[in-house]
C-alpha cells in the first residue's frame, strides 16, 4: 500500500510597523500543518523579527511576501 505524502508546513504572518517604536509587530497568524518549535514566538502583538529568526532557523523558507504579509514553507 502506498503512503500519502505529508504536505509542507506553511506559516503566514501579517504585520504592521509600530509608529512609536518602528518595530514590525505581528497582527495575524495562520498555520497549516505545524510551526513547531516556533509556536511559542508566533504571538499577535510580538515582534516579527523573533518569529522570522525562529522559522528560518528551523527549516522554513520565505516563499512569498508583500509589504505586510510574509509566507513561509517547510518541506517534510
Amino acid at each position: 500500500m502506498a503512503s500519502i505524502p505529508r504536505p509542507p508546513d506553511v506559516v503566514t504572518l501579517c504585520f504592521q510597523r509600530n509608529p512609536f517604536t518602528g518595530t514590525r509587530q505581528i497582527t495575524s497568524i495562520s498555520v497549516i500543518g505545524s510551526a513547531s518549535p516556533c509556536r511559542r514566538v508566533l504571538v499577535i502583538g510580538e515582534r516579527l523579527s523573533s518569529a522570522v529568526r525562529c522559522l528560518l532557523g528551523h527549516g522554513f523558507e520565505l516563499i512569498c511576501h508583500t509589504s505586510d504579509v510574509w509566507v513561509f514553507r517547510r518541506n517534510p
